[in-house]
């Protein structure tokens, strides 16, 4: 079991970094040779589309990757269901265009939602054969996947750019990521399904998938209301600038939440039964995790400016003030990110659907707040206040189930968070010292600054604490390799 968690986790941060590097790369060029307009019409689009997203799999993905034991049958029957229901929505999408259209005064978006709709049959057909390629921790067949997916469609959305395509370039982009993906899951699950359905074959896995249905249903409305409704109430190129702040900030929840959720459900599900292991298994990927995100995070924070002028162009400049927020919040991803796991994976489904909702009426209310104000600004600083409070809550949840050493772990956030501070504060004065003006030199002079002084405050705390960060790191492998 030990050699196939690492082996896991191994793929998925080799699928994840390799995937985004592709991604990175072609969202780059695209962001030069687009606008910020042209996004904000996707991501009026994809919000509208993230209203019904969710019933596309009715949370049986969760419940056949969670199941000791499942049959042809009852996979056969989720199968057909998803298809069904994703014919069905795209019917709706399609039908509901123009409405779309007179909801942000916008007719271009009549044909976008049209093509738009045809997503959700396509997503419908490979969600079974993902879901069993994570059961048995096919981490390896699934970098495959985005990693393929994810060049041949970028590549069909830069000739349409260059062509002059506009916002058409990103929409069928996406459509042939999601097409690659489902016909690439099928290829190396394997799987073939049974001429069978009944919904009779679904009830054991509704009773677990149910709850999460609900949970992903209102994370999938609430992880894009925000476009939707700055959509209706600012223009479409601020809504384009807030858009390209959040897809960057989920290259870092991508290397890291996403990874280790990946990873530590299917585990998770698996080892039900011994609550010390996992336990010391989730006290130490809270501390690591904790350790690199703000690492990562503000290290971001430090270059934000010069880093979006050089990779996307000066016309994107505005999004930085809406990043730099974003990527302070990110810190919390990955501890909620575990501790969801952890409730999912031992069958508390109702109580992580409690705690996810809490943290999605928050941000509601942060959305209205800033609407009613008139400031985006307003909405990102409740975001990101809400996100620590519902970390607090989740812990709270989980340490009863599991009786985490709450000390330690305190003492060891704090150790992370205090060199990360020192070492940003490092940065600025050595900055203030020095007239650098050629914004090359100013974020590598950041950068390197930030990463020695880091390096070198990690090293003085291993000689200051028996459990330092940097032992942790090592007790971290070596447990899932134990």
């Amino acid at each position: 079991m030990q050699k196939e968690i690492t082996n896991a986790f191994k793929w998925v941060l080799i699928g994840k970094i390799s995937n985004q590097l592709v991604g990175f790369v072609i969202t780059v060029i695209l962001a030069r040779l687009l606008f910020p307009e042209d996004f904000g019409l996707l991501a009026m689009i994809v919000a509208f589309s993230s209203l019904v997203s969710g019933f596309v799999n009715l949370g049986f993905s969760s419940a056949i990757i969670q199941a000791k034991q499942i049959n042809e049958k009852e996979l056969s029957s989720v199968f057909y269901l998803n298809i069904g229901l994703g014919i069905t929505l795209a019917f709706i999408f399609f039908l509901s265009s123009s409405f779309i259209a007179d909801f942000y005064n916008d007719s271009r978006l009549i044909n976008i939602s049209k093509v738009f709709s045809l997503t959700f049959v396509i997503n419908s057909i490979g969600l079974v054969s993902l879901a069993l390629l994570e059961k048995k921790l096919k981490f390896k067949q699934i970098m495959y996947i985005n990693i393929i997916s994810g060049f041949s469609s970028g590549i069909i959305g830069l000739i349409l750019a260059f062509s002059g395509y506009g916002v058409w370039s990103i929409l069928i982009q996406n459509l042939f990521n999601e097409f690659f993906k489902a016909i690439l899951a099928l290829y190396f699950s394997k799987y073939i399904p049974l001429l069978y359905f009944k919904f009779q074959s679904l009830k054991n896995l509704w009773s677990f998938g149910a709850p999460l249905f609900l949970s992903g249903l209102i994370n999938s409305i609430f992880s894009k209301i925000d476009y939707l409704i700055i959509g209706k109430f600012f223009p479409a190129a601020l809504l384009g600038l807030l858009y390209r702040a959040k897809s960057f900030r989920t290259l870092i929840i991508r290397y890291t939440s996403e990874s280790l959720g990946k990873v530590l459900f299917p585990v998770f599900s698996k080892k039900q039964g011994d609550m010390l292991w996992i336990s010391n298994s989730v006290s130490l990927s809270l501390k690591v995790s904790f350790y690199f995100i703000l690492f990562f995070s503000m290290l971001l924070f430090l270059v934000g400016d010069e880093m979006f002028i050089i990779l996307f162009s000066e016309k994107w400049l505005g999004a930085v003030p809406y990043f730099k927020i974003l990527i302070l919040s990110s810190v919390t991803f990955p501890i909620i990110s575990i501790l969801g796991n952890v409730l999912i994976g031992l069958g508390k489904s109702k109580r992580f659907l409690f705690l996810d909702t809490f943290e999605k009426i928050g941000l509601l209310i942060g959305i209205i707040l800033a609407v009613y104000d008139n400031n985006l600004l307003l909405y990102l600083y409740i975001d990101f206040i809400v996100r620590f409070i519902a970390v607090g809550i989740f812990f709270t949840r989980v340490d009863k189930l599991l009786k985490f050493n709450k000390r330690d772990i305190l003492v060891s956030f704090l150790s992370s968070l205090i060199i990360v501070l020192l070492s940003f504060y490092s940065v600025n004065v050595f900055l203030s010292m020095l007239s650098i003006e050629n914004i090359w030199l100013i974020i590598i002079f950041k950068g390197v600054i930030f990463v020695s002084c880091f390096y070198i405050l990690s090293e003085v705390d291993q000689r200051l604490q028996k459990k330092s960060n940097l032992h942790l790191i090592k007790s971290f492998i070596t447990i899932y390799k134990s």
